[in-house]
């Protein structure tokens, strides 16, 4: 069983291909008491939890550190820190495989790239786990030792251990084998490395089952990971059972983990006709053209919410799904560097959700959209400043709004 390798790595979509049912059966045989009791005791705690605990006042969310951007070594790293420098984003997640572990020394020098950039960086390490280090505690032991010194030398004192231990074919087979691996990083911290922060537990989508069994190990986070995906969904308005939407789902997710602070450490939308780079099926893709809209959606309402810290966008560079592609530049970027640029500086005011016109104010400016198919008509006492998502503008005294959301200068 040690031999079965999870970890065929599909360079196309940046993840782990599917592995068979076959496999997955072999793994979890035996151990489907232990899965459901595993989340049957974590729901039993967040349910008491969320009944006796005090609801929390909403933290400030200072909007310069909020924007954040995932970036891998095999993109490239030229292309990666030229786009990096035109960016001007602070923070930066580096994803790094232990499959590739004797090639840290390539990271660390990609990481020290990074920070030269600007002073101001931020580089959160992302561990992504393989299946040999989870069966064997020890090696993970010796070389999360070494990756932890390794880094922090450079300036580097965040990591988030282990990545999306809700799908089997990341290689975790159950909850606790997701908590014994992250206890190795902790223990391993608190002995040797105490100026170290770790971030867990990085369940992907929305399985509240999975947010309670690893709610278990709250209190060893110092911050929480959340890859709360909604491209299932379209728009971050959808529902998804009848009632949560990303808005929603938000709530949930502080509700539970709160006063820890939350980053959702990936995000995006899968683009049509990208195969075999798009990570998800047709289904869930978006036309090129609407991807800009998805993504401000996204983001404004997760400001809005005054929950959620940091939103990493994943990834830089990838042509199924990212904010730019290998061999060309797609809208997206341009709309992310936009609108990174006007929050810069900013304080978030409030919203209006209400109507199918939804309204989010920042000190200097409006974001509108519509989530309708309705055109809806706006207008001003007097000429306002418009701006699209592409950065073009007009001057005008009335607007009419659709799904992209638009700038509204005061």
């Amino acid at each position: 069983m040690n031999k079965i390798n999870l970890w065929r790595w599909d360079y196309f979509s940046d993840q782990p291909y599917q592995i068979s049912k076959k496999y997955k059966k072999q793994l979890r045989a035996g151990r489907k008491f232990e899965i459901f009791s595993s989340h049957l005791i974590g729901m039993f705690k967040l349910i008491k939890n969320l009944i006796f605990k005090k609801e929390q006042n909403d933290n400030l969310i200072d909007l310069n550190d909020f924007l954040a951007i995932v970036v891998s070594l095999e993109r490239g790293e030229n292309k990666q820190l030229e786009i990096l420098k035109n960016l001007n984003i602070k923070n930066i997640s580096l994803r790094f495989h232990l499959d590739n572990f004797d090639e840290v020394d390539k990271y660390i020098n990609f990481a020290r790239e990074i920070l030269k950039i600007n002073n101001n960086h931020e580089i959160v390490l992302t561990i992504l786990q393989n299946r040999e280090d989870i069966e064997n505690l020890n090696k993970f032991e010796n070389e999360i030792k070494i990756i932890f010194d390794k880094f922090s030398e450079i300036g580097v004192n965040k990591f988030q251990i282990g990545n999306v231990p809700n799908r089997i074919k990341w290689g975790f087979v159950s909850p606790n084998e997701y908590l014994n691996f992250y206890n190795i990083a902790f223990n391993v911290r608190n002995e040797f490395f105490k100026n170290i922060e770790l971030i867990g537990s990085s369940v992907i989508d929305f399985e509240i089952h999975w947010w309670a069994s690893t709610f278990l190990a709250k209190e060893k986070y110092d911050f929480i990971s959340s890859l709360l995906y909604v491209d299932r969904r379209g728009y971050p308005e959808n529902k998804q059972g009848y009632f949560f939407n990303l808005d929603k789902k938000i709530w949930l997710l502080h509700k539970i983990f709160s006063p820890k602070k939350i980053f959702i450490t990936e995000t995006n939308y899968p683009i049509r006709d990208t195969f075999p780079y798009t990570p998800t099926s047709q289904t869930e893709t978006i036309l090129l053209k609407d991807y800009s809209a998805h993504m401000i959606r996204y983001l404004a309402i997760a400001i809005s919410t005054k929950k959620i810290h940091r939103v990493y966008w994943h990834q830089l560079i990838a042509n199924g799904y990212g904010l730019t592609g290998e061999q060309e530049n797609y809208p997206q970027l341009t709309a992310f560097r936009i609108f990174a640029n006007l929050i810069k500086n900013e304080k978030y005011i409030s919203r209006d959700f209400s109507t199918n016109l939804h309204r989010v104010e920042f000190e200097k400016f409006i974001i509108y959209w519509n989530i309708s198919n309705e055109i809806e008509k706006i207008y001003f006492e007097e000429n306002r400043r418009i701006m699209k998502l592409d950065g073009t503008e007009n001057i005008l005294k009335h607007l009419e709004i659709n799904h992209e959301p638009v700038y509204i200068f005061k």
